[in-house]
């Protein structure tokens, strides 16, 4: 967990914000942007982090390039990285971009032919308290031109969830339908997009960077099957994928022993391991070492591995070190004296949560 920064961190920052905002470009710079269908377009790809529940220090930073106007994927990175900034509202840049530019900076080194020709960020640029949001920060110090795509009305600068708004919303009638996120001074921030035809629940579009909102809106649009805009949504798909068999594995772990944990007990006894091979597919075989885990048509590498096992070892950690070490507790007591029972809990709780950080899973 991050303690809150000191006000003189927050004032770096916001000097940084205003000196990369002098650098922003808010009109189409590429020529693709000017012509019908975006002819010359090839390339668009999506970025985040994804972080992981209860875990204030860890997350991954995601990167997928796609093809246009195919939308088929091209490219996948995804790195489990260490945070090293709180989140703070208004500074999500300070806590993310680095990481991202990591990962486009990896790809131009391994696959400069796939390099994005527009970055989609999940997040948003021009629509921000100091009109420097995340989009923008990225597409400043990447030189790639960015559209912001937020899934929720930022409430900022006169723009509200009011009636007025909520009427707006109603009125998209059809996909492509948007109107305007209008600051109090009057300058137009980004737009709400009905994206599709099937979704009548707008995503809100800004400028990030080398784009103009009207075409960041029409981009946005031609890129989206669903609500959310492909190189977003492909870029979601893994993560969706582990929490929902990580939420359904969850329900197991109240009634694991410490040899289901370990992977002590043969493949046949440990119910961990049938749940996993119910849920994931293949032959579970044991808790003790790693191979690239094949998740019925997906293959998972090591660093989606790693996503995966992070966030199953937390939950492990979290529910047996509170249940195994009451069980052990109370044994004690029957047996030992105070000071005795003191000790033996606190060398079985050392011991066993050591164990537990070398979990991971292998299947054949």
């Amino acid at each position: 967990m991050f303690s809150a920064p000191p006000e003189a961190l927050l004032k770096q920052w916001e000097s940084e914000q205003d000196r990369l905002r002098l650098q922003l470009i808010q009109e189409d710079s590429e020529d693709w942007q000017r012509r019908t269908h975006f002819l010359g377009l090839e390339r668009v790809a999506g970025v985040d982090l994804s972080y992981i529940k209860g875990d204030h220090v860890h997350a991954c930073a995601q990167l997928v390039v796609l093809s246009y106007p195919e939308l088929q994927v091209l490219y996948e990175d995804s790195q489990m990285v260490t945070l090293t900034a709180p989140y703070i509202a208004g500074f999500l840049a300070f806590r993310e971009t680095p990481f991202l530019l990591d990962a486009l900076k990896r790809l131009e080194k391994n696959r400069p032919d796939l390099v994005p020709q527009v970055v989609f960020v999940d997040g948003n640029g021009l629509f921000h308290y100091r009109e420097f949001g995340l989009a923008c920060h990225l597409g400043v110090l990447s030189g790639l031109p960015c559209v912001g795509v937020a899934k929720n009305l930022l409430q900022v600068q006169g723009v509200r969830k009011s009636e007025e708004h909520q009427a707006q919303v109603a009125a998209l009638t059809k996909g492509g339908d948007s109107f305007p996120l209008t600051a109090a001074s009057g300058k137009v921030l980004g737009k709400a997009l009905r994206s599709s035809d099937s979704s009548s629940k707008p995503v809100y579009v800004s400028v990030g960077h080398k784009i103009s909102v009207d075409t960041a809106v029409r981009l946005t649009h031609s890129c989206c099957r669903y609500r959310i805009p492909e190189p977003i949504r492909q870029r979601d798909a893994l993560p969706r994928f582990l929490q929902s068999r990580i939420s359904t594995l969850s329900t197991i772990l109240p009634i694991l022993s410490v040899g289901d944990i370990t992977g002590s007990l043969p493949p046949s006894q440990n119910r961990l391991g049938s749940e996993l091979t119910s849920l994931f597919g293949g032959r579970f075989t044991s808790l003790t070492s790693l191979r690239p885990l094949k998740l019925q048509s997906h293959l998972l590498d090591e660093q989606e591995a790693s996503l995966l096992m992070t966030e199953l070892t937390a939950q492990l950690r979290t529910q047996t070190a509170h249940t195994h070490t009451h069980a052990r507790t109370h044994t004690h007591t029957h047996t030992h004296t105070h000071a005795r029972t003191h000790a033996h809990t606190h060398a079985h709780t050392h011991t066993h949560t050591h164990a537990l950080v070398r979990v991971s899973l292998c299947f054949g």
